[in-house]
């Protein structure tokens, strides 16, 4: 080969690799990325300060009359008559509502006639018969007395009557419908004497009352008076117990501006203690069975067992453990 065509081929070859060389992908180098420093945590602390605690049951209080009455029918039956409408005044005794009673009103006037007939008979055989008669015919007195008072009561049970002097308050009922026996079908209340009702049904907050305890009502939006727990009664509401929890006004209810029916805020007061050493509820701790706390002290922290008091949705109170002045820290 000649000198030329050498050269003529290392210049291809070196042609051909910086052809190559520049067809590949340019290598990379990743930077690693710059790590900032996360801010120091902060402790959400809280001081342990002297205070007021209260424990109290907030509910709805209904401005009810003292004197209510449920009323029902004593068997089911279809309603027949219903003599009242809500707001109606009535009297005692006056028949308010009956179910259909079929051919009891007849059974009942034709046992009143036996009755007359067996009392009759028995005048008779006293003057002239024999003890034996004297003595059936006084068992057929006695049979159609119990007729009478038999359907007698079955009349009764089928007819309500008012119970006393007032005003209806709600009918739960109407002509043709089909009323189980012992629902409560009409509500009559002596509307000239009321109070305060709280409804309630747990059984752990109803023993924490007691008659005479305090309580605060909001007759006014932001105007909370004054009033006392004079009793607690439960109803029986279908299997339900109902505790109701009845309240008075210090000032009476006269000049509060509330009327029948109307519902207001109530807190009842279950226990109140100044002075108290007290932390927010979210500083306390909890876990099986042990309660404590999270104290800071310059930049250690250390957990303290405590006693507690009065615990409210917000609050607790500290018998011992911490004193005041000390931080805790919040969950």
């Amino acid at each position: 080969m000649s000198k030329f065509a050498r050269s003529a081929v290392l210049f291809c070859v070196v042609a051909l690799a910086a052809t190559g060389c520049s067809l590949l992908p340019e290598e990379r180098v990743e930077e690693l990325p710059t790590l900032i420093e996360p801010p120091p945590s902060r402790a959400v602390t809280y001081p342990v300060e002297r205070a007021t605690i209260v424990e109290e049951i907030r509910g709805l209080a209904r401005v009810a009359p003292t004197l209510e009455t449920n009323m029902y029918f004593k068997e089911s039956g279809r309603l027949a008559l219903l003599n009242v409408e809500p707001g109606q005044r009535v009297t005692e005794g006056e028949i308010l509502a009956q179910l259909e009673t079929g051919t009891l009103t007849h059974e009942l006037e034709v046992a009143k006639v036996d009755q007359q007939m067996a009392e009759i008979r028995l005048a008779s055989v006293r003057t002239g018969g024999t003890p034996v008669e004297v003595r059936l015919q006084e068992l057929n007195v006695e049979k159609s007395r119990l007729e009478v008072e038999h359907f007698t009561q079955r009349l009764e049970d089928a007819t309500i009557r008012a119970p006393h002097d007032g005003i209806v308050q709600s009918v739960r009922v109407q002509v043709g419908q089909l009323v189980p026996e012992y629902q409560t079908a009409l509500v009559v209340a002596d509307p000239e004497a009321s109070e305060l009702q709280v409804e309630m049904r747990r059984t752990d907050e109803v023993n924490k009352l007691a008659r005479g305890q305090r309580a605060l009502v909001e007759v006014r939006r932001d105007n909370w008076q004054p009033a006392e727990l004079v009793q607690i009664t439960q109803r029986d509401e279908r299997g339900v117990i109902v505790y109701v929890v009845h309240l008075e006004l210090e000032d009476g209810l006269d000049g509060s501006g509330l009327r029948l029916g109307d519902l207001v805020s109530v807190r009842l007061l279950v226990q109140e203690k100044e002075n108290a050493l007290v932390i927010p509820r979210a500083a306390l701790r909890e876990f099986m069975g042990r309660r404590y706390v999270r104290v800071l002290d310059g930049d250690a922290r250390r957990e303290v067992d405590v006693e507690v008091g009065i615990v409210t949705p917000t609050e607790v109170e500290i018998l011992r453990g911490i004193s005041e002045g000390d931080l805790v820290i919040g969950q």
